[in-house]
């Protein structure tokens, strides 16, 4: 199965309960992007949320720029129900549902964006879709605009992403019990979450895989300004 899990409400549901049980760093990661974007000096900021999922990055980026206008573009007819309901009474943002294995959505060509952010979503763009993907989100920015992905990535070695992925199921058992109060043991958690990727479409790619991707793309610069076992906050600039 490819991302069209993501088109199940239970999925979604599933998602938004264990999502910060089960994905090490994700509170760190949102609220380094959201002052990321806090600081960019502009009259009126203009985000592109990339699959955005039900909506707490955009959110946590109102905090630091609570006047910011939002495009918000996700596969799941689901998840922008949640944005649409969730973000009602704000008018400076737009939802859109869109495929960005196709690229970014004709409906926004004319847009010009300050920032171009994802969290825990790009990972399951097919590899042979991404650099096209990034080439649309490069020619949407404005001069120096950023483009900051948070997601799950794989080690270039075999042998480390391995040992990697072990220790995150490890991790995973332990949040299990502690947070929700269910006894897993390894291999129940691991073959769960095997699971999960086929289903959910899951491709995770390497910090350096997406350093080529993107430097392909036209972009400057690429760093990585936070890494927690296997997910890590990259940026690039045009």
């Amino acid at each position: 199965m490819s991302n069209e899990g993501w088109k199940s409400i239970e999925a979604v549901k599933h998602f938004m309960k264990i999502a910060d049980v089960l994905i090490p760093g994700r509170t760190e990661i949102l609220s380094t992007i959201g002052k990321l974007a806090g600081n960019i000096k502009c009259d009126s900021l203009f985000v592109l949320d990339l699959g955005c999922g039900y909506g707490d990055l955009t959110a946590e980026i109102l905090k630091y720029k609570p006047n910011a206008k939002v495009v918000m573009l996700d596969y799941s007819n689901e998840m922008i129900k949640i944005c649409k309901m969730r973000f009602s009474e704000n008018d400076n943002i737009k939802i859109y549902e869109a495929d960005l294995n196709n690229g970014l959505p004709d409906i926004i060509d004319n847009y010009k964006f300050n920032i171009a952010i994802s969290s825990f979503s790009l990972h399951h763009i097919e590899f042979e879709n991404r650099v096209f993907l990034y080439k649309s989100i490069y020619e949407h920015l404005i001069n120096e605009g950023i483009f900051a992905n948070g997601d799950m990535f794989v080690g270039e070695s075999s042998k480390i992403n391995d040992w990697e992925f072990d220790k995150w199921i490890e991790w995973m058992r332990i949040q299990i019990k502690e947070k929700l109060g269910k006894e897993a043991t390894f291999e129940q958690v691991k073959e769960r979450q095997l699971d999960s990727f086929k289903q959910l479409g899951d491709k995770p790619g390497s910090i350096w895989n997406m350093r080529n991707d993107i430097i392909t793309s036209g972009f400057k610069n690429f760093d990585c300004l936070y890494k927690y076992q296997n997910q890590a906050l990259v940026v690039a600039s045009k």
